[in-house]
């Protein structure tokens, strides 16, 4: 896997598409938010310094605006199950991710120790910040755990009185239909984005008794047992509805022609939307919890170092260690 040595800042650029949409991704980071212990909230106030116009929920799309800056990042959003849905759905981590481009799962072990990594000035930490902020959202996708037909994005459905890509319908149409998601025109700083994804996080985390946080899979030192949780997790959904009743005819090699419901905009959007819920749910606990985990770390790290006479890098100063 490639690793980013020296990110510059970037422009924030205007995103061609969105692992969960726009909204899904909003609405992980403010439920993450709501999550965060205060070590938590200093260590995201300390790397990625929030003001008026960049929240949690900008840190959690960010990753997906640099990736056509830097091209090489996109394997890192997903991992390429080589598996047989809708009979049977696993991932084999040695197979299914990449030695050498990676992939989410990769990724999320990288960038985890990243951001505690005091050989990394604080702009390099916080990067690897945000992009946890956005990855542990994409493991929660299940077609970003899915390599049949490109995660779904060669599979076309119906939606309503269009065609859409499978991939599309789990990444946005389900939520904006759920929300009646009507971007209006002139929003450049995504206020409504903003306003509905800060209002879907209050109402899912009312409902936050539903994920057992003792049961969860929170310990940073191991990202790499963690996130191939997630995945098997995410993985699971393709064969028990993703693709479900789904059926597939000659088609090319790589993907054959998948039929599925006549209209998924209907009954099949009906069942999606309690498992979408869900991941949403998931995804904005765990990834709080790993942000806290990661501010315990580091505290422990500090701790350590003072006693040695050393201590983390801050903005601006080099590391002694």
């Amino acid at each position: 896997m490639k690793l980013i040595a020296t990110l510059p800042l970037l422009t924030l650029l205007t995103p061609l598409t969105q692992a969960w949409g726009e909204i899904g991704h909003r609405t992980i980071g403010y439920l993450a938010f709501r999550y965060l212990d205060p070590a938590g909230l200093a260590l995201f106030n300390t790397l990625i310094q929030p003001d008026a116009r960049f929240d949690i929920s900008d840190g959690a799309v960010w990753a997906d605006n640099q990736k056509w800056k830097w091209p090489w990042s996109k394997p890192w959003h997903y991992i390429d199950a080589k598996d047989n849905p809708p009979s049977a759905c696993s991932i084999t981590y040695n197979s299914d991710c990449p030695k050498d481009n990676g992939c989410i799962i990769s990724a999320i072990k990288n960038f985890t120790a990243r951001v505690n990594d005091p050989n990394l000035d604080a702009v390099q930490q916080g990067e690897a910040l945000k992009f946890l902020l956005h990855f542990v959202g994409d493991v929660h996708q299940p077609l970003h755990t899915e390599d049949t037909c490109s995660g779904g994005n060669d599979i076309v459905v119906q939606w309503g009185g269009k065609k859409e890509k499978l991939h599309a319908v789990w990444d946005a149409n389900i939520i904006n239909k759920l929300l009646k998601y009507k971007k209006p025109r002139g929003d450049t700083n995504n206020v409504y984005d903003k306003f509905l994804s800060n209002g879907w996080a209050n109402t899912l985390f009312e409902d936050s008794e539903s994920v057992d946080m003792a049961a969860e899979c929170t310990d940073v030192t191991t990202p790499e047992k963690c996130s191939l949780d997630w995945a098997g997790g995410a993985n699971k959904l393709i064969c028990s509805y993703v693709l479900k009743g789904f059926t597939k005819s000659q088609g090319t090699e790589d993907c054959p022609i998948w039929k599925g419901p006549s209209d998924a905009s209907k009954e099949y959007y009906d069942g999606a939307v309690p498992l979408v819920k869900e991941q949403i749910k998931l995804a904005g606990a765990r990834l709080g919890a790993w942000v806290n985990g990661l501010a315990a770390e580091r505290a422990t790290m500090e701790k350590a170092r003072l006693n040695s006479g050393g201590y983390l890098k801050t903005q601006g100063e080099n590391s002694e260690l």
